[in-house]
């Protein structure tokens, strides 16, 4: 990228300067990441737009950032209140890093961890097929309620994934099912 290309993703900044109007850009990316439900196609294509935004300041003021996240997975289990339990902890450290970071690039490469995450945690729940169930899948569950209804699902005397095939198709952790397997082969279609 040079430095006319460059400056034409910066032709709105107005008085602001560059670094200044990049800082704002980036808290709208922050609050994006947070706030939407992770799903490959919209998320990668904020990463793109992020990415040039990136080189973009990096040809304007000269600074650079060098890589510096490395995400490395958990290990999910079978038991659907552990694996719930460790999929949103490790979810809300990568939000929190998301919100203390001002480096685009250390941004791109959290929302990158995000989405391994989101992968291998929708990839350990049972694939449905049922077509008559009909979910939103850019809609997260609260997650509140998924508590619930596994603390429910337990006192019913399940425990692991495979159990959750047993329930009504009604049942909230049936629904969530479905809506990452829905998930899964959407993002099989992008990555």
């Amino acid at each position: 990228m040079n430095k006319l290309e460059a400056e034409l993703l910066f032709k709105d900044r107005g008085e602001e300067s560059y670094t200044d109007y990049y800082q704002e850009l980036l808290f709208e990316f922050k609050k994006f990441f947070i706030q939407k439900p992770p799903i490959h196609k919209t998320f990668k294509a904020k990463l793109a737009k992020l990415s040039k935004l990136n080189k973009a300041i990096a040809v304007l003021t000269g600074e650079t950032t060098e890589q510096s996240f490395e995400y490395l997975l958990p290990r999910f289990k079978d038991e659907v209140k552990d694996s719930f339990s460790l999929y949103y902890e490790e979810r809300n450290q990568l939000n929190q890093r998301i919100t203390l970071s001002n480096s685009g690039v250390q941004i791109v490469e959290i929302v990158e961890g995000i989405l391994q995450l989101m992968d291998a945690y929708s990839a350990i729940w049972p694939f449905i097929e049922e077509e008559s169930i009909t979910v939103k899948v850019g809609v997260e569950p609260n997650p509140m309620e998924l508590l619930k209804s596994i603390e429910s699902f337990e006192q019913s005397g399940f425990s692991r994934f495979e159990d959750i095939n047993k329930l009504p198709i009604d049942h909230l952790l049936v629904l969530e099912s479905k809506r990452l397997t829905l998930l899964r082969k959407m993002n099989a279609d992008v990555r």
